[in-house]
C-alpha cells in the first residue's frame, strides 16, 4: 500500500511543478548566467523577491528564471519556493512579520510540521553552528531508530 501511496504522491508533485508559474525567492539567491556555478553569478535577490519560472522543469539543479527587472538566468532551485496556480496568484505576496523575512508562504505550516526552533540559536551565533561548515543535523536529530517508526505510522495512517 506504502508504494501505491508513493507513485501517487509522485504524480502529484510532478503534476504541480508542470502547473508552477512562478516561485519566492526562500533564502538569498545567485543569479547566474547558465545552470551550473562554473559562471559568476550576475545578479543576487534577497528572499521574499518573486521570479517567473521560464521553465517549470530543473537542470542540474536550477531554475530557469525571470527576475522582476525582466533579468533572465539561473537560480538554485533549492534557493526557491516553487508557486503553483492553486497557491497564489502570480503577484499577491503577503506581507509577513518584522520577524521573518520574506512572505510566510515560504516558511513551513506550523499545523504540518511540527517542532521548534532552538532558543540556543540566535543571528548573534548562527556563524558558529548552523552556518558552520563542520556543524551537521546528526547532532541535533532523533536517530533514523527513532524517526522511520513515526515516519511509517504517519504515512499508513494518511492511506
Amino acid at each position: 500500500m506504502s508504494r501505491v501511496f508513493c507513485i501517487l504522491m509522485f504524480v502529484f508533485l510532478q503534476a504541480s511543478l508542470a502547473a508552477a508559474q512562478s516561485a519566492v525567492v526562500a533564502r538569498n539567491v545567485n543569479i547566474r548566467p547558465e545552470a551550473s556555478t562554473n559562471g559568476a553569478p550576475v545578479a543576487k535577490l534577497a528572499a521574499g523577491t518573486q521570479v517567473e519560472l521560464l521553465n517549470p522543469d530543473q537542470t542540474n539543479g536550477f531554475f530557469h528564471v525571470k527576475t522582476p527587472d525582466g533579468l533572465e538566468g539561473w537560480a538554485w532551485s533549492r534557493n526557491l519556493h516553487v508557486r503553483t496556480k492553486n497557491t497564489a496568484t502570480t503577484n499577491a505576496i503577503t506581507a509577513a512579520p518584522a520577524s521573518k523575512a520574506g512572505p510566510d508562504e515560504i516558511y513551513p505550516d506550523a499545523s504540518r510540521t511540527p517542532g521548534a526552533p532552538n532558543p540556543d540559536i540566535t543571528q548573534g551565533n548562527i556563524g558558529d553552528n548552523i552556518c558552520n561548515k563542520d556543524w551537521a543535523t546528526g547532532s541535533i536529530r532523533p536517530k533514523t531508530s527513532v524517526t522511520a517508526p513515526i515516519k511509517m505510522q504517519t504515512m499508513n495512517s494518511i492511506i
